[in-house]
């Protein structure tokens, strides 16, 4: 999930997106109905067809995201106002969908700016001021107000951050109090279960570099990402995601648990009987929460919510008629705030 309104590069597959872009998870529209009106059968036609499809699909996919921020929430008293610190809005959505039980296991959130062609420093006021200065500060005061959200809400331990950026820095400053593009950049990594300290040397610079002289590179970024995909994530060979195998760095103390919900709601469906011919019985267990029940069709497509609402802890009963409903092989999907399950309905 990239925290913002267009989805990076980072999340780019081979042909499409496989994330998706996310401003404010409260701000859920029923943009698509779910009475599907019949299209012509025409090409026009078959492209409507095609467009509602994705509609719905993504609708389906974004109800257990705000299921999750419906759950969700945020204990931390140390970040600013909204709309002081780009950066920690962003951080505070994450940490609201992390303890309303998403399970999504990677968010993206960004910072602009840092590309700093002029004004990189003060040039009266002294190298501690300036464009990257307040940048560096932002990053500070939303991944410590972040750090702390994260361990009141007790799931400090399996959440790891990483900053990276499309270039650094050169190390010669230019006519503008700026830098250009570089080769090389540091890059932090953070959390509970991260290593402390420094990997690599402070960089040897020359009295008198030439203008677009870099720092000397000590470790391929792709070492980084190697060793959080290995010993973060758990997976046995990051060369077959890399495409080359890199040295693994001493970054992390121990694997994540990220699979995993924070919160684990109970869920537990059943219909009878199944299959049926006019009516069935919906039978649901909840420790408490918003619970929804969408009949959906073969191709992902939400024909009708059958329940929506909170109920209380216990056992729940509803009974739904086919009405005119085609025989057929079907899905039912239940939502227990931020977790779901799916089963199979036959209508005969």
């Amino acid at each position: 999930i990239q925290i913002g309104s267009v989805v990076s590069l980072a999340l780019m597959g081979n042909t499409v997106p496989m994330g998706m872009a996310i401003s404010n998870p409260q701000a859920y529209y029923q943009f698509v109905s779910d009475i599907v009106e019949p299209a012509p059968d025409t090409p026009y036609g078959h492209e409507l067809e095609f467009v509602r499809l994705v509609a719905q699909q993504a609708q389906v996919y974004y109800q257990s995201v705000k299921d999750a921020a419906d759950v969700g929430s945020n204990q931390s008293v140390k970040y600013p106002p909204l709309g002081q610190n780009y950066l920690a809005d962003q951080l505070r959505i994450v940490a609201q969908l992390i303890s309303g039980g998403l399970q999504t296991p990677v968010y993206i959130v960004s910072l602009d700016g840092f590309d700093t062609h002029s004004e990189q420093v003060d040039g009266d006021a002294g190298n501690a001021t300036g464009t990257h200065a307040n940048l560096l500060r932002q990053v500070s005061e939303a991944i410590g107000a972040f750090q702390d959200d994260l361990k009141l809400l007790g799931v400090d331990e399996r959440v790891a951050g990483m900053t990276f950026s499309e270039f650094g820095r050169t190390i010669a400053s230019n006519a503008s109090t700026g830098t250009d593009h570089g080769a090389a950049a540091p890059l932090f990594v953070f959390g509970k279960n991260v290593i402390p300290g420094i990997i690599g040397d402070n960089p040897q610079i020359p009295d008198d570099p030439f203008a677009s002289a870099d720092l000397p590179m000590q470790h391929d970024f792709r070492s980084v990402y190697a060793s959080a995909l290995q010993d973060w994530f758990g997976i046995p060979n990051p060369e077959n995601v890399l495409n080359e195998s890199y040295p693994i760095l001493p970054i992390f103390k121990s694997q994540s648990s990220s699979t995993h919900n924070v919160r684990q709601p109970l869920v537990e469906a059943s219909n009878y009987p199944n299959p049926f011919h006019q009516s069935t019985t919906f039978t649901f267990s909840t420790d408490g929460g918003r619970v929804t029940i969408n009949l959906i069709d073969m191709n992902g497509r939400i024909l009708q919510t059958i329940v929506e609402g909170k109920y209380p802890a216990g056992t729940h009963r509803v009974q739904f008629s086919r009405s005119d409903l085609p025989p057929g092989n079907y899905f039912y999907q239940v939502r227990v705030d931020g977790a779901t399950l799916t089963k199979k309905l036959l209508v005969i």
